[in-house]
């Protein structure tokens, strides 16, 4: 039997103000997929998964978050390390270069038709090499305290997902007993009290991971891998100008030679010291502190 249309609903009345009457007189023959009105402003029915599906819902979002924020830290992690290597890489290339420069000049001494073009050559290459590869550790090293300062904050999540999680995320943890000094004042820009709460932490962790002391922030700087080759690049690049200015001078004029070079050598590695300094303030400053989410 063919399912007719319900016929439309009398002028000003509602499903529930019809009366009582049989089905083809009221609404004409009413189909199985046929829906019946309602009155203006009920609620239709909701199901029984409605509320299961929207908690399903949510536990999906957790869970791709949870991947995504395990994801993250691990390429962090990846990120890091590659720093650590990139450095150790850089800095074992100049140390090569320059023994073998070194090796080079010293066999040229006997033969002054030799060593001079030699030392003229070998010389301006090994510092600027050596300039390269101090801004070189310096971005490397920056970005390493980065991608810790951003572990830092993944950790602080981890901390609080359960009562007994933070005794196994401590922001410090063994690295406290190494990194905490307090014999001498601070320096540390993080005693700002500018810098939110949050980024200082992050930075306090960031730094005992790397196993600095939270004290003695400027001095700290004397002993990264970038001041280790900026010293030996300030020796070579003293030398260069006190063998200049013998060349120059005269040999009676050596002892001013070599006032010249110590002062060239104090220069140079005063300019990468504040280099270094600059940059990683980047890191430090409660502006990038707030930046990081």
């Amino acid at each position: 039997m063919p399912t007719r249309c319900p016929a439309p609903l009398p002028a000003g009345a509602t499903a529930h103000s019809i009366p009582s009457g049989p089905a083809d007189t009221l609404w004409g023959a009413i189909g199985p997929g046929d829906r019946i009105p309602q009155a203006p402003g009920a609620q239709q029915p909701r199901g029984r998964d409605e509320g299961k599906g929207m908690v399903m819902d949510q536990q999906a979002r957790e869970q791709a978050f949870m991947a995504a924020l395990t994801t993250e830290h691990f390429a962090l992690q990846s990120t890091a390390s590659t720093t650590v290597s990139e450095s150790g890489t850089r800095a074992s290339l100049y140390v090569m270069a320059l023994s073998s420069s070194l090796v080079a000049i010293g066999f040229s001494v006997g033969s002054k038709r030799a060593f001079v073009p030699l030392v003229a050559t070998v010389v301006p290459v090994v510092f600027l090499l050596g300039i390269f590869t101090v801004v070189r550790l310096v971005e490397t090293g920056v970005q390493n305290l980065l991608c810790l300062r951003r572990i830092a904050h993944i950790h602080g999540y981890y901390r609080r997902l359960l009562p007994e999680a933070p005794a196994s995320f401590d922001p410090l943890g063994s690295f406290a007993a190494t990194t905490t000094s307090t014999s001498a004042p601070s320096d540390d820009p993080q005693d700002d009290p500018d810098l939110d709460r949050g980024g200082a932490e992050e930075h306090r962790a960031a730094l005992a991971m790397l196993a600095i002391p939270q004290r003695r922030y400027v001095l700290t700087g004397l002993f990264s891998i970038a001041a280790m080759v900026a010293a030996m690049n300030s020796i070579v690049g003293g030398a260069g100008v006190a063998l200049l200015a013998t060349r120059l001078l005269g040999a009676p004029q050596e002892l001013l030679a070599v006032v010249l070079g110590v002062l060239a050598a104090i220069g140079i590695m005063a300019v990468s010291l504040t280099y270094q300094q600059s940059r990683y303030q980047v890191v430090v400053a409660p502006t990038a502190a707030s930046s990081l989410p």
